[in-house]
């Protein structure tokens, strides 16, 4: 793909989530091996103001890379996906509706769209195998046929498994994460599904929370992967080496500046620490009862980003 083809849909989307990851003062590479984070600290609550843009305001980005608006007029655009027909599907979450951007000519502007699915739940990761598309919603993983050429939807939604449900939910220490994301291995013969946890403290007492599942095509399997991911809500398979990488929304309430959020490849059955700990052997002492035995097993991911950056989703580029 050129540079500047590089489509951004709405100056909210997710595609330059990970933009933060280029500058060496916001990322750390680890090599998997310990490292040293600042203590603890109480959290201050400074949250964003929403602001028009100025005029002539652009992104920061990568040299060679350009940023425009390629469709606007979305209630939450959270998740893209190309299809194979190069049409753009857009996961509108709050709206719960899935669109399909047509930009034909790759003009760089969506020439037209159409609502692929309507009355949605929070949909958010989407995936494609042969003739369907794999949407995940707040409670369930379903798929719809389609047609590959002009990414027209052929049948009523199926639902192949329930998902935990995000429930709403109220105090320091919960969060509703209704994130479900989906990606395809590169033979397509698994689907990876992430779910993640309300709370900062605890698995809520559900063992299908924190993890990432790898399903068959019909998910009537679907084994766990790896556990102790608070909310992987992105990730990808490597096109190259076919691993699993996710970028992860770690837990708050420890202060500014820990724990970072961060970006890993995914070991098949590995342990990424919560709620016990968080980048490898940090112990989170909040939470009871302690599991000394699982703080030591905790794997120290990748790429560290700071704390609470939210990154959403990735891509691989050459």
């Amino acid at each position: 793909m050129a540079a500047a083809g590089l489509a951004v849909a709405g100056l909210v989307a997710s595609a330059l989530a990970l933009a933060s990851a280029s500058s060496p003062a916001h990322a750390q590479l680890t090599g998997g091996r310990p490292v040293s984070l600042p203590a603890p600290s109480a959290s201050l609550n400074n949250p964003a103001k929403i602001v028009a843009p100025p005029a002539g305001f652009s992104p920061r980005v990568p040299p060679g890379f350009v940023v425009s608006v390629f469709a606007s007029g979305f209630a939450e655009p959270r998740w893209l996906a190309v299809a194979p027909s190069g049409d753009l599907f857009v996961a509108d979450s709050a709206a719960g509706r899935i669109v399909v951007l047509h930009d034909p000519e790759r003009a760089g502007t969506a020439q037209s769209r159409e609502i692929f699915a309507d009355g949605l739940a929070q949909p958010f990761g989407i995936a494609f195998r042969g003739g369907f598309v794999y949407v995940a919603e707040q409670d369930g993983l379903d798929r719809f046929r389609f047609d590959a050429k002009t990414s027209r939807r052929l049948s009523a939604k199926e639902r192949l498994r329930a998902l935990p449900p995000a429930v709403a939910v109220s105090g320091p220490n919960l969060y509703p994460h209704w994130t479900r994301a989906l990606a395809f291995s590169r033979d397509g013969s698994r689907l990876f599904v992430s779910v993640g946890t309300k709370s900062n403290l605890a698995l809520d007492d559900d063992p299908q929370r924190a993890l990432i599942e790898e399903c068959d095509p019909d998910a009537r399997a679907c084994p766990v992967f790896a556990r102790g991911l608070r909310n992987a809500v992105g990730i990808a398979v490597h096109p190259q080496t076919g691993r699993l990488w996710a970028a992860v929304n770690e837990r708050g309430g420890l202060g500014d500046d820990v724990p970072p959020d961060y970006l890993t490849e995914v070991r098949r059955g590995g342990f990424y620490g919560f709620p016990f700990a968080y980048v490898g052997a940090h112990e989170d002492a909040r939470v009871r009862p302690r599991r000394p035995d699982l703080v030591a097993k905790a794997l120290v991911p990748d790429l560290l980003l700071t704390a609470h950056a939210s990154p959403l989703q990735l891509v691989f580029y050459e």
